[in-house]
């Protein structure tokens, strides 16, 4: 799966969380993968990206993607 391998790219790098600005329609397929809604830059939500929801998600050498 895709995002198990930006995961683990992460983790090489140091990487501890994980940003995206998702679309509505997509925040339950975040949720399922243990994403959570979160707030860290208002500012980036204008023009394609007004409506999108922030996320984060913090990974450890031991996160699972589910």
């Amino acid at each position: 799966m895709l995002s198990s391998l930006v995961e683990a790219y992460a983790r090489r790098l140091g990487i501890t969380t994980l940003l995206v600005n998702a679309a509505p329609d997509a925040v339950g397929f975040y949720e399922k993968m243990a994403w959570k809604k979160d707030i860290w830059d208002e500012s980036e939500l204008r023009g394609l990206a007004a409506d999108c929801i922030q996320m984060t998600k913090e990974i450890t050498a031991e996160t699972i993607n589910r």
